[in-house]
């Protein structure tokens, strides 16, 4: 009989959590297909970003839609984009993401109140990136633990000969280094 009444224990616990969990996916699942879900619903689903974090233009950053729609992102986000993962979570605002496929994917952070209204936004990735026949170009970033950001671009320019050979006196050498921060707000300052 105590045999018998553990077993109906468990598994009354099983299958009552079991469909506790179902009905809450359920609702999820039904409010996701209407739009009918706030703003830190769809933020609390979007992971948060390890820091520091640097890249290149070379190398992608992989993105993800973490089950969200291309309609659902461009309802709290940027359109036709992939989300790449929340850099910050905090009382005033929050900090995402999101990567714009272009002719190499375009890192852009976006900043929103905790409603979803922008406050404020920033591509990472700010020159030509790769070469063609008259330049080499690349770009990085660096966002490190205080939200600090850096931009760095560089680019080289020349002219060629009738032989397409790169004449070596019209070289040219163009730097960029930018410094930026998300103030406690959310909005993101460039340093001067």
């Amino acid at each position: 009989m105590r045999k018998n009444l553990t077993i109906i224990l468990i598994s009354t616990v099983l299958f009552g959590c079991g469909k506790s969990n179902n009905t809450e996916s359920k609702s999820w699942n039904e409010r996701r297909q209407k739009m009918e879900y706030s703003f830190s619903e769809y933020s609390e689903k979007i992971p948060l970003i390890t820091l520091p974090l640097t890249a290149t233009c070379e190398k992608e950053l992989e993105g993800s839609k973490f089950r969200f729609t291309d309609k659902e992102i461009s309802k709290y986000g940027r359109d036709n984009c992939c989300i790449y993962g929340k850099l910050a979570d905090t009382e005033k605002y929050t900090a995402i993401i999101y990567l714009y496929p272009a002719d190499w994917v375009l890192p852009i952070i976006e900043t929103t109140d905790k409603k979803g209204n922008k406050i404020s936004e920033l591509e990472l990735f700010e020159g030509f990136c790769g070469e063609d026949i008259n330049c080499w170009g690349t770009s990085w970033f660096k966002i490190d633990k205080d939200l600090s950001i850096q931009l760095n671009d560089s680019s080289i320019g020349f002219d060629r000969d009738s032989k397409d050979e790169i004449i070596e006196t019209t070289k040219k050498t163009t730097v960029k280094h930018r410094q930026f921060y998300i103030n406690d707000n959310g909005k993101i300052v460039e340093r001067k």
